[in-house]
């Protein structure tokens, strides 16, 4: 039973580490691929133009677009990570890929203060919801890797714990992005609009 919680702490450690790990790579890459492109995320990115005409600040139906559309991200994430947790952790660094991409625009195009201005207020939660959707998708993928290799070793390995604690990430990802939606959505156009 003690090994059990010791090897269920180090997957969660590594599950956290590693999705943590793929979206500030992501995001590294992306504000880099900007830098070098200098093409603004409207063309290189254009999809993020179709979602940007659902928001309009101020809105409860912009709310729950943006909770609906983080919350879309945070299960795809995670359940791609039953496919040994690869396409989880390039989920997350592609989110990671964006946000750079798109910081290092309004930063280079406005200012520093106003890409932050633009990206903490809500990217304080959002990030971090994000990130714990990518750990449990790790955490599942290595556990299902677990459970394979229990199979050539012939011992047992339940996927049902990895299974419960990925889901426990999900379930405070989908908490975080409440308030993080009500943020993007009411205060952060306010804090953007004292730095433009």
């Amino acid at each position: 039973m003690g090994f059990s919680i010791v090897s269920s702490i180090k997957r969660t450690i590594i599950a956290i580490l590693l999705s943590t790990i793929s979206f500030v790579i992501g995001f590294f890459i992306g504000s880099i691929e900007f830098v070098n492109s200098g093409v603004p995320p409207s063309s290189s990115l254009g999809f993020l133009g179709e979602l940007a005409r659902f928001f309009k600040p101020y809105t409860i139906m912009t709310v729950i677009f943006i909770y609906l559309k983080n919350a879309l991200a945070v299960f795809t994430i995670w359940l791609l990570g039953a496919i040994f947790m690869i396409p989880s952790l390039w989920g997350l660094g592609f989110n990671g890929y964006i946000i750079g991409y798109t910081t290092t625009f309004v930063a280079v195009k406005y200012s520093l203060t106003f890409a932050l201005a633009s990206t903490l207020p809500h990217g304080i939660l959002e990030i971090p919801a994000i990130i714990l959707a990518g750990a449990a998708g790790a955490e599942l993928g290595l556990s299902i890797i677990q459970k394979i290799l229990s199979l050539f070793r012939q011992s047992s390995h339940s996927i049902k714990a990895g299974l419960k604690s990925s889901f426990r990430f999900v379930q405070v990802s989908l908490i975080l992005l409440i308030p993080a939606a009500i943020i993007e959505t009411y205060i952060t156009p306010l804090i953007m609009s004292y730095f433009l």
